[in-house]
C-alpha cells in the first residue's frame, strides 16, 4: 500500500507522524540565597519524552563560584524528565571565608554536562553571611563598621590574616607629689598612636603579647605598656613609657614629664623624645609645668599630657596652680575609637598641680583632658582615671600624698 501524504495541490508536504520540536525552560525559586540555605531550579519541557536525561552546569556571573560554594562540592549534574518537568536543588555551603556576594546561573544541556545549552536560568545571588575571624584577644566589641579589641590587663592579640589597624598604646600615668607646700601633678603615661592610614599600620599573622603599665604612687612614675611582636612580623613591637612624677620637687622624664613643685621654681622638665622608626606615631608626651612661690612653696606645675605641656603654677598671690596638659582624643582618632573608652575617648592627660594656700586660698590645678587627676581642692587630690594613663593630682597641705596615676591601656581597631 502506498504511503499517505498530506500537502498542497502540488503534492509537497510532511509525514503526519513527524515529531514537534522540544522546548525547555528553567526558573529559580529565589533571586538570592544566603550561605547555608538552598535554591530550587524547576525545569519544564514540551515535546520531551518521560525518562529523558538532561544535564546541568553552573555558570559564574560574578565572583568566583566553584565547588567550595556548594555543600555537595558539585558544579555539574543530571536529572530525569518526568511529566514534562524536573527539579535541581542547590544548597550553598555555610563556610567561614569572607568573599563577598557572588552570583551564578544554572544552564540546562542535552547529551552531557558539556553538551548543547538549551535553557539558562535567571541570575541567583549568593549572600555572604560568613565573617572570617581576623584576630582574637582582649575585650572584643564593635563600633559602627569597626571591630575593637581593648586590653586593660595582660593578654595576647592573635592575628590570622593581614589588615591595616589603628593602634593605641598608653602607659601608666605618674603619681602626683606629696608632703609640704604645693606639690606637682604627675605626668601622663606615654601615648603611641598609629592610624590605619600609616604605612606602618599593617598587622599580619602572628601573636602580639601585651603588658599593661600600672599607675604610679606618690612620687613614683607609671609603668610601661608594651605591645611585643612575638612572631617577628613587619609591624614590630611598641613600648610606651610610663609617666613621670616629681620626687624632690623636680619633674623627671617619663611618658610625659612630671610638674615642678611650687618651691622648685624654673621651667618644666623631662620631655621624652618621640619614638623613632614608626611613621605615624606621636611623641610620648610633653613636659610638666614649672612651679613658683617662696621657698615654702605655693603653686605647683601640672604634669604634661600627650599633646600639651603642663601649665606652670603662678604665685604666690594668685590662686592658680598649673593645669595638667591635655591628652590625645577623638579629633585625632576619627570614628574608630569608641567614646566609651578612656575619659570620653581621651587618654593620657596630665595631673593638676597642688597649691599651698595663701590668705586662706588653696586651689589645685585641673587635670588634663584624658583622665588627669585634679590637684587638691580641698580634700584628697584626684587620681588619674583607670585605663587612661592619666597623671595623678598634686597634694596641697603638709603631710599629704598625691593622687596615684591611672593605669594604661591598649586599643586596636580595624574595619570589620
Amino acid at each position: 500500500m502506498a504511503p499517505i501524504f498530506t500537502g498542497n495541490k502540488f503534492g509537497f508536504g510532511r509525514s503526519a507522524e513527524a515529531a514537534a520540536a522540544p522546548v525547555y525552560a528553567i526558573s529559580a525559586s529565589a533571586a538570592s540565597v544566603n550561605e547555608g540555605s538552598s535554591v530550587t531550579f524547576t525545569v519544564t519541557t514540551t515535546n520531551v519524552d518521560n525518562g529523558t536525561t538532561l544535564y546541568w552546569s553552573t555558570n559564574t556571573v560574578s565572583g568566583t563560584v566553584n565547588t567550595s560554594d556548594f555543600d555537595d562540592s558539585a558544579t555539574t549534574g543530571s536529572f530525569t524528565v518526568s511529566g514534562n518537568s524536573g527539579t535541581i536543588t542547590r544548597t550553598l555551603a555555610n563556610d567561614s571565608s569572607t568573599e563577598g556576594s557572588e552570583s551564578f546561573q544554572l544552564q540546562i544541556r542535552t547529551g552531557s554536562t558539556s553538551g548543547t545549552i538549551v535553557a539558562t536560568s535567571e541570575t541567583v545571588t549568593i549572600n555572604d553571611t560568613s565573617v572570617s575571624v581576623f584576630a582574637t584577644g582582649g575585650t572584643k566589641t564593635t563600633n559602627g563598621s569597626f571591630t575593637i579589641h581593648t586590653f586593660t590587663s595582660p593578654g595576647s592579640f592573635v592575628v590570622s590574616g593581614t589588615k591595616n589597624c589603628n593602634v593605641l598604646v598608653v602607659a601608666g600615668g605618674g603619681g602626683g607629689g606629696g608632703g609640704n607646700g604645693g606639690t606637682a601633678g604627675g605626668g601622663a603615661g606615654g601615648a603611641i598612636y598609629i592610624p590605619s592610614s600609616s604605612p606602618s599600620s599593617t598587622m599580619s599573622t602572628g601573636t602580639y603579647s601585651i603588658t599593661i603599665g600600672g599607675g604610679g604612687g606618690v612620687f613614683s612614675g607609671g609603668g610601661d605598656t608594651i605591645l611585643n611582636d612575638q612572631s617577628g612580623t613587619p609591624f614590630g613591637s611598641l613600648t610606651a613609657k610610663g609617666g613621670g612624677s616629681s620626687p624632690g620637687g623636680n619633674g623627671v622624664p617619663g611618658g610625659s614629664g612630671g610638674g615642678i613643685d611650687g618651691d622648685g621654681g624654673g621651667l618644666g622638665s623631662g620631655i621624652q623624645p618621640s619614638q623613632p622608626g614608626k611613621s605615624g606615631t606621636f611623641g610620648y608626651g610633653q613636659p610638666g609645668g614649672g612651679g613658683s612661690g617662696p621657698s615654702y612653696g605655693w603653686r605647683a606645675g601640672g604634669g604634661g599630657g600627650a599633646t600639651q605641656a603642663g601649665s606652670p603654677g603662678v604665685g604666690p598671690n594668685s590662686p592658680s596652680s598649673g593645669k595638667g596638659g591635655d591628652g590625645i582624643g577623638p579629633p585625632i582618632f576619627g570614628p574608630w575609637m569608641p567614646t566609651s573608652l578612656g575619659a570620653s575617648g581621651y587618654f593620657a592627660g596630665g595631673g593638676g598641680g597642688g597649691s599651698r594656700g595663701d590668705n586662706g586660698q588653696s586651689i589645685g590645678g585641673a587635670g588634663g583632658l584624658g583622665g588627669g587627676g585634679r590637684g587638691r581642692e580641698p580634700g584628697s587630690p584626684g587620681p588619674g582615671d583607670a585605663n587612661t594613663g592619666g597623671g595623678g593630682g598634686g597634694h596641697t597641705e603638709p603631710g599629704g600624698s598625691g593622687g596615684s596615676g591611672g593605669s594604661g591601656i591598649v586599643v586596636i581597631g580595624y574595619l570589620t
